[in-house]
Parts: C-alpha cells; sequence; structure tokens
C-alpha cells in the first residue's frame, strides 16, 4: 500500500553552517522520511540577513525575509527552524509561539537565559518546543532524557567540541594553545572569536540546559562556575599522564544530599579509566549516574554542520508526528559553591630548572596537605614544571598556598585544577 504523505512547510531563520546542512540533510534524506514516517518536510521559506549570499544549491528557490518576524507571519510555514542564534531572536520565537506554530531551535544561549518564559508559553500556548541540537549535535541527548523513567543523580559531559579538539592538539601534538585554536579555526570547529569556546561560555549554556532536563534544576549561566581551558600548556597533559590521569574541560551538575545542588564547567584530572577521558577530537559525550539503572553515556560528533543537522531534523520529525517533549517545571533550589567540597586537586609549579621537587612538597606537606601523586617534566630551555596530586581539600585553602608558591623566586606560576572521581 502507498503511505500517502503529509506535507510539513519549514522557514528558517539563519543559514549558516547549520542551516545550510539542514537543507542537505533534508534533500538528501527526503525518500527515506517519506518511506519510514509519511512527511515531507519541505523548507519554503528562509530570514537572512545577506540576500546576495549565495547558500547553496539547496537554497535556491525558496522565499528570502530579511526580518524574522515577517518570516514567523508568513502563512506558508508551519514550523519555525531558529538557527541564527542569540538572544536576539527572542521576539520571534515568541511570536512563533503565540502563533501557534512550533519551534525548532539549536539557539543554546536563547534556551538557557530563557527556559523559565519559554516552558510558561510553551505550555501556556500548548505549542512544542524542540531543541536538541542546542545541547550536544549530533546525541540524541534531550530526547533520551525526554522518556526517562529513572532517576538521574549526577551529569558528567564534554559539551564543547571546539575545546576538546583543543586539548587533543595540546595533548597529542604538544600543540601550544594559540596554535591549537588557529588549527581549530582552520578547519571550522572554531569561531573568528573563540572565547565563548576557550573560555567556557558555550559549554555553560549547554550545561544549564542539560542540567534542567536531567535533573530538573535550571540555572542561568552566570549563576555557576565556569572556568576556560586557557591556563593549560602542554606540559599539564604530559604530567596528568605521568600520574595516570588525562585533563578534560568538564561540565558537571549533581544534586546533593542536601537539596542543594552544584553546576559547573572546569577544566579537570579524570583517571585514564574514565569514559570521558578517552573522549578526544572534536567529539561530545554525556555520562549520566542513575538511580536504578547505574551508569549511561552517550557519545557522538559535537561540532559541525551535518552533525547539528541531524538533531535539528530529528525534531523535526517529533514535531510533525507530534511526539510529545518533556519540560519539567524549573527547580530553584539553591546552589552550592564546588569549591567547598573536599575532593582531590592537581598542583602544578612551572619555573626555573632549579626548582626542587621535594621543596615544593615540602611546602605542600607543611600546609596540611597530603601529597599522594608527583610527576616532572623538563622543557625546553631553563624551565620545568612539576606536577603533584594533593589528598582531598577544599580549593581555597590549597589556592592560599600556590599564590605563597608564586612568590618564590624560582617559580614562574602556579596551576590548580580538580581532580574528578
Amino acid at each position: 500500500m502507498t503511505q500517502s504523505l503529509r506535507t510539513v512547510r519549514l522557514g528558517l531563520i539563519g543559514l549558516g553552517v547549520v542551516g545550510q546542512g539542514v537543507l542537505e540533510l533534508l534533500a538528501r534524506q527526503r525518500l527515506d522520511l517519506a518511506q519510514r514516517f509519511g512527511l515531507a518536510l519541505v523548507p519554503v521559506a528562509a530570514c537572512v540577513r545577506d540576500r546576495a549570499r549565495d547558500r547553496g544549491p539547496h537554497a535556491h528557490g525558496l522565499a528570502l525575509e530579511s526580518d524574522p518576524l515577517a518570516l514567523v507571519a508568513r502563512p506558508d510555514v508551519d514550523i519555525v527552524v531558529e538557527l541564527a542564534g542569540g538572544l536576539a531572536m527572542w521576539p520571534a520565537v515568541e511570536a512563533a509561539l503565540r502563533a501557534h506554530k512550533p519551534v525548532v531551535t539549536a539557539n543554546k544561549a536563547l534556551i538557557a537565559q530563557k527556559l523559565g518564559e519559554l516552558v510558561a508559553l510553551s505550555q501556556e500556548t500548548g505549542t512544542p518546543v524542540h531543541c536538541e541540537g542546542a545541547v550536544a549535535a549530533a546525541l540524541p541527548i534531550l530526547r533520551s532524557l525526554g522518556r526517562r523513567v529513572d532517576r538521574i543523580t549526577r551529569v558528567q559531559a564534554i559539551l564543547n567540541g571546539t575545546s576538546n579538539f583543543v586539548l587533543t592538539r595540546m595533548e597529542q601534538d604538544e600543540m601550544p594553545l594559540d596554535k591549537a585554536v588557529a588549527l581549530a579555526q582552520q578547519k571550522g570547529f572554531a569561531e573568528a572569536d573563540p572565547s565563548a569556546d576557550i573560555d567556557g561560555h558555550d559549554a555553560a549554556a549547554k550545561l544549564s540546559i542539560l542540567a534542567h532536563r536531567a535533573l530538573g534544576i535550571w540555572s542561568k549561566p552566570g549563576t555557576f562556575p565556569v572556568r576556560g581551558i586557557r591556563e593549560l600548556t602542554p606540559a599539564d597533559f604530559d604530567l596528568a599522564e605521568g600520574m595516570g590521569h588525562r585533563i578534560r574541560h568538564i561540565a558537571h551538575a549533581e544534586e546533593l544530599a542536601d537539596g542543594a545542588a552544584e553546576l559547573a564547567v572546569e577544566p579537570m584530572l579524570l583517571p585514564a579509566w574514565h569514559l570521558l577521558a578517552s573522549v578526544e577530537e572534536e567529539y561530545n559525550a554525556v555520562y549520566l549516574t542513575c538511580e536504578s539503572a547505574g551508569d549511561l553515556s552517550f557519545f557522538g560528533k559535537g561540532a559541525g554542520g551535518l552533525p547539528t543537522a541531524t538533531a535539528v531534523v530529528g525534531d523535526l520529525v517529533d514535531v510533525a508526528l507530534g511526539t510529545p517533549t518533556w519540560w519539567p517545571t524549573p527547580n530553584a533550589q539553591p546552589l552550592a559553591d564546588p569549591s567547598q567540597r573536599q575532593r582531590r586537586h592537581y598542583v602544578r609549579v612551572h619555573g626555573n630548572r632549579q626548582l626542587v621537587a621535594r621543596r615544593i612538597e615540602d611546602r605542600l606537606r607543611k600546609s596540611g596537605f597530603s601529597v599522594q601523586d608527583r610527576a616532572t617534566v623538563l622543557s625546553a630551555g631553563e624551565s620545568m614544571d612539576l606536577g603533584f596530586i594533593v589528598g582531598p581539600s577544599q580549593a581555597r585553602p590549597l589556592q592560599d598556598v600556590a599564590t605563597q608558591l608564586t612568590e618564590l623566586e624560582k617559580v614562574t606560576s602556579v596551576l590548580v585544577l580538580a581532580v574528578a572521581e
């Protein structure tokens, strides 16, 4: 029996890398979408800033608008696909929902900042919002969490493909950070201004969304600690490896026993056996600790137009089929400061080759810290790096000791990172 097709007309706001990827994927998967779901997902219009710019062969024939609100108001648009990014898109998203037009978006900044209003408006109008592409590109993590029946207590994740690519180059090729960033830009992973990736702001927005869907906790970026990777050097990776660890940029969220929540984005040392420690290049991964199912993991590409497009098109199918999306009511849980937690830490001391590891270790011990492991890396020229893993403590007292160490004559810099268990 021939299945009758249901045509769903799409209006895209933004035809950048992801927007063009969506058009390409829709064209490539046209027959498959028809055979599997009985759907014809047809792009009919797009909103772009520069109408003269070539957007590729799949954009030919689209009606073009320059105002997002004009695209939303078009009667031939059934679903609004918002891929332009940024908080400036809120009026268009709000207008779409009030017009009872479902929204599919990959705009993590908007979702993270406006989530409370978005959930309320979606419920008020009975109009769905889907945003799989806003968290981990190709990983179907939100779709899976939307159907979960288990209680999740902790999330650990690598959510930025650019920073993970940079760390991989520093680790494997001993490439300094600036050169690794330049390579990421050449490959199209990093923007001309990579600060959102390198300084952790992109991962923070994604963690805000992920923690809400996984734990019911919503904390806007800016309300929890975010630390980037600019302080790291290739020597840090050698030192970590010498002590059985690897360094990754980790976004983590946890519901604590006292009812408070803890969220942070920070570079951390992970035991070499940890699943996230093996994630390299532009890949993302999400590691969940569940009450009944134990540990679950998701792994896949976290950057690029086509990987993100797969998430967007998956959302379009869910909307067209009427698959419900689950948004928990945002919880106003108190936030705990991760620096107050008792954790092991990594201490790296960089300085002149005349540094004596025993004296640094004695200083740490006399300050009340137990040294559990140590490693040394000799650099080119007259410099060297000493690495230590110290026993559980709060971060503040150790930072105070680090400040004292920087005052020593032959010490150039001191870095302190948490160690994940």
